[in-house]
């Protein structure tokens, strides 16, 4: 994961996020909003939204929003992350955090970026044909390459299906010649 932090000032009340966050698929990802204050911020209401709400009552389980609140050299800071379980292709996107109090309104985003998903790999053969199947593959790749003792040979066939959770599963098959190995393959992005 890859972090950076953006500033906003508005009437004495500061708020740092980082703008991208880069993510592998199946981490555990923390965005974090701090906000520092001179004073106590009266009536603030602190949220990170996507296209709804994300730290109301109507939380997925893989999404939590953690609170805290501690006064540093007489300044208070407010620090609410948001924080991803496993996270997957469909958490990628822009993430606002808002700030509403007596004492203005502040907004900062943060975009995540989800890369390099890849589930299991699978192999068959038979006396013509190699196929192999790469499943919970994201970002989806732009072609799959085939290798035979150290040579590119051309792909017979190459399907890719996106699945509903935005992984693709890719299978490609290629005509054997004999001898049949070693082939390998690999999905470019």
């Amino acid at each position: 994961m890859c972090l950076l932090s953006t500033r906003s000032t508005v009437g004495g009340v500061e708020m740092y996020t980082p703008p991208k966050v880069f993510a592998v698929c199946g981490q555990n990802v923390t965005l974090s909003c701090l906000v520092i204050s001179e004073t106590v911020l009266d009536e603030a209401e602190f949220t990170w939204k996507e296209s709804k709400d994300l730290c109301g009552s109507s939380n997925s389980s893989d999404i939590k929003c953690e609170k805290g609140v501690k006064v540093v050299d007489s300044t208070h800071q407010y620090n609410l992350s948001l924080v991803f379980t496993n996270v997957q292709p469909h958490h990628k996107g822009t993430y606002h955090c808002k700030l509403n109090s007596k004492q203005g309104t502040k907004n900062s985003e943060t975009i995540l970026r989800i890369q390099s998903c890849v589930g299991k790999t699978s192999v068959s053969v038979t006396s013509e044909v190699g196929t192999c199947k790469f499943e919970d593959v994201y970002p989806k790749p732009q072609t799959v390459l085939w290798w035979h003792g150290g040579t590119r040979r051309e792909t017979l066939k190459t399907e890719m299906i996106e699945n509903p959770d935005a992984k693709y599963t890719v299978i490609s098959s290629v005509k054997l010649w004999r001898p049949p190995y070693p082939f390998h393959t690999t999905a470019q992005s």
